[in-house]
């Protein structure tokens, strides 16, 4: 079972934007996006850590990520 007030948020479920583990500088860029219905996801990859937007229907607006 998952906590989900840790960092272990399952990969299918959106991350409401006031999630402690949404860096600011993600946040800021999101939120230049952010609209009603959209739905932001953290996704592991071999590069680290991913943010993707998605808007109301499904579609893939935007990735973000830290260098």
């Amino acid at each position: 079972m998952c906590d989900l007030t840790t960092s272990d948020w399952p990969e299918e479920m959106p991350m409401p934007l006031d999630h402690t583990d949404i860096p600011k500088l993600v946040l800021e860029a999101v939120l230049q996006y952010w609209q009603p219905g959209f739905a932001l996801y953290r996704i592991p990859t071999k590069q680290g850590l991913e943010w993707w937007l998605f808007d109301g229907d499904g579609e893939l607006l935007e990735a973000f990520w830290i260098d």
